[in-house]
């Protein structure tokens, strides 16, 4: 059962609730993964540009990224241009990217896809989350706050069997704020309405300088589902998270914790090949990983999809399964060596880290 924290329950309350007290301790040599859900179906085309490739202007004629507009990263793909702050990132050696990620016989639908993501088992019935079947297999006893989603509601992917993932929207980076002292001059980029991700890993940022014992964090931000002008809309979403990620990574770099800390970004799915005639783009299947933090070792993995040998559906098909991902931080990063069982199937981590 997950802990929420709102307008009913006090602040002093929550804490004395997950068994915590200020000043927090925390090993600083614990090694902790942030999970940054990109929901709604992130175009992973206009995002990784392909930009060499002709199929790619053939067939989206208005709503491909000009070559001379994409940020390169080799000869064949670069960035949409509004990722400066990821280009940054990438320049700096703290940017992995696996292309193509998906899993077999795909599923396109919003909510049938993000429960596979979440679950890592896609066609089946799984009532526990990845992370959350990770946390009771990597510390069997039960444990107050190993997990934390920043979520209005809990995410499928930190439900557990044995514990209880604190989740709050709001109010708690202000208990951190006052106990830890936690004040920061770092930009995350813009924090309106629209841009939930910089206030929601400012939060994290504010728990990880309190010494919160957290291990597991896990973010979402919504959006990305562009059916119809995609153009302008995916602009200013792919700004806003390329500019949170750069922002929390310095951040983590300021209060001496970048070397304790990976994130992982995900969407449910990639968009369609063809552009629609809407402006946008209809849901697909393939689409990029990200992985992202001071350990990683840096460059493209996997294959980028074809755009010319699609699958029945004209869409892409996937070369590199999402749970090898989901493999490389439980083992690699982590250092669980559980993941096979952990993910009920074998799948091979990457070597991103070390």
């Amino acid at each position: 059962m997950s802990i929420e924290y709102g307008s009913g329950q006090s602040r002093r309350d929550f804490l004395r609730s997950v068994g915590l007290s200020m000043p927090f301790m925390f090993e600083h040599s614990a090694r902790i993964l942030v999970v940054v859900e990109l929901a709604g179906g992130n175009d992973g085309l206009n995002t990784v540009v392909p930009y060499r490739n002709d199929e790619y202007y053939r067939k989206r004629p208005s709503l491909a990224v000009k070559k001379e507009r994409v940020l390169t990263l080799n000869d064949e793909i670069g960035l949409h241009p509004s990722m400066t702050g990821m280009k940054r990132l990438w320049d700096a050696g703290q940017l992995a990217i696996v292309q193509g990620c998906g899993y077999p016989n795909p599923n396109r639908d919003h909510c049938t896809s993000m429960e596979y993501w979440h679950t890592a088992v896609p066609d089946g019935v799984e009532s526990l989350g990845w992370l959350g079947r990770f946390a009771d297999d990597y510390w069997p006893a039960e444990q107050g706050a190993t997990m934390v989603n920043i979520a209005h509601r809990k995410s499928l992917a930190v439900q557990a069997r044995r514990h209880a993932a604190v989740v709050f929207y709001d109010h708690l980076a202000d208990v951190i704020d006052k106990g830890a002292n936690y004040r920061t001059p770092v930009s995350y980029g813009s924090e309106t309405l629209a841009a939930t991700l910089s206030t929601d890993l400012k939060k994290v940022a504010a728990l990880i300088h309190g010494g919160f014992p957290t291990r597991v964090y896990y973010v979402s931000m919504g959006g990305f589902d562009t059916h119809a002008a995609q153009a302008e809309a995916q602009q200013e979403l792919l700004m806003y998270t390329a500019d949170a990620l750069e922002g929390f990574l310095k951040d983590l770099k300021r209060i001496g914790r970048s070397s304790d800390v990976a994130i992982m970004v995900f969407t449910e799915f990639g968009r369609r090949v063809e552009e629609n005639q809407s402006g946008g783009t209809d849901h697909g299947t393939a689409t990029p990983m990200y992985v992202l933090g001071e350990k990683v070792k840096p460059g493209l993995y996997g294959s980028y999809p074809s755009l010319s040998d699609l699958d029945a559906n004209g869409d892409l098909k996937m070369t590199v399964d999402f749970r090898s991902v989901y493999a490389t931080m439980i083992d690699r990063w982590m250092g669980c060596h559980d993941a096979n069982a952990i993910l009920k199937g074998n799948f091979a981590p990457l070597e991103i880290f070390g």
